[in-house]
């Protein structure tokens, strides 16, 4: 992998680690009973036919979580095997209660004991990032593709098709809401186009900038100040690199600034290359 790709991970929230106590309970936090109960059902199944079944599932359970505290992106895979497990906790739970308990009385407790498994850990996860937070968060840029799309999809920008330049993370959803071209998104197949973006947007050389521009055909530059998929197009540049420039209104000729209307232009700042580089 190049190491020019690992400022894009970094700031792409499904390939960040888990990184606080919160924020595990939030992705993971079922693992706190079904690690147990997995390990209660592989020692009870040792000696049985339903030893093998509970072994595999046991070491996918233990694999995925511990993989998904480290990379944020495997916590679905954790989670499908978190939920069988407290699927099968939730069905002892259920048996048991309604072993002693008949009525109303029934109905509360296996409610209660559900809601506990199932959402609990979620839910202290949620409450413990807002206590922890305590509004001190400033505000993240509006940056609504949907409605950056809209614009885009309606004259005068709707035909012919024009390459955009965005952050990664936009990339593939402005693909798909719109008939234009882009030059970067995350996937395997688009590596090049990914450092490209980040070598026009971060670089402070005019003329290799424009060698790249002209390259890849660029028609419209979107930037979404102050996010974090737009991070990565900073790491290492300086105050002359292109974004910065075009951040502060101060983008070289051969860009214009388009105001965006509504609640598109609340985040996002559109940029039209006016005339052709070189």
């Amino acid at each position: 992998t190049d190491p020019a790709y690992l400022p894009v991970f970094g700031e792409t929230s499904e390939f960040a680690a888990i990184g606080s106590f919160w924020r595990f309970l939030v992705f993971l936090g079922g693992a706190l009973f079904a690690v147990p109960w997995a390990l209660w059902r592989i020692r009870r199944a040792w000696r049985s036919g339903e030893r093998w079944p509970w072994v595999l599932i046991g070491a996918a359970l233990f694999i995925f979580v511990g993989l998904a505290t480290l990379w944020i992106r495997v916590s679905l895979y954790a989670g499908v095997f978190l939920a069988v497990v407290l699927a099968d906790l939730i069905a002892k739970a259920d048996a048991a209660i309604s072993a002693r308990l008949g009525g109303p009385a029934r109905t509360l407790a296996v409610v209660s004991a559900v809601l506990l498994l199932a959402a609990g850990p979620g839910a202290a996860g949620v409450a413990g990032l807002i206590a922890e937070d305590g509004g001190k968060t400033a505000p993240r840029p509006a940056c609504s593709v949907r409605e950056l799309a809209d614009v885009l999809n309606r004259p005068p920008w709707a035909a012919p098709s024009r390459t955009i330049l965005a952050s990664a993370d936009f990339g593939s959803e402005l693909l798909y809401r719109t008939g234009h071209r882009v030059i970067a998104a995350l996937y395997h197949r688009n590596d090049w186009g990914v450092l490209d973006s980040a070598k026009i947007l971060g670089g402070a050389d005019e003329n290799e900038v424009l060698a790249l521009v002209g390259e890849r055909a660029v028609d419209l530059i979107v930037l979404c100040p102050g996010s974090s998929p737009d991070r990565y197009f900073l790491q290492g540049a300086g105050a002359d690199a292109l974004y910065r420039r075009l951040e502060r209104g101060d983008g070289p000729g051969w860009t214009g600034e388009v105001k965006l209307p509504g609640g598109a232009g609340q985040g996002f700042r559109l940029f039209a290359v006016v005339a052709p580089p070189g």
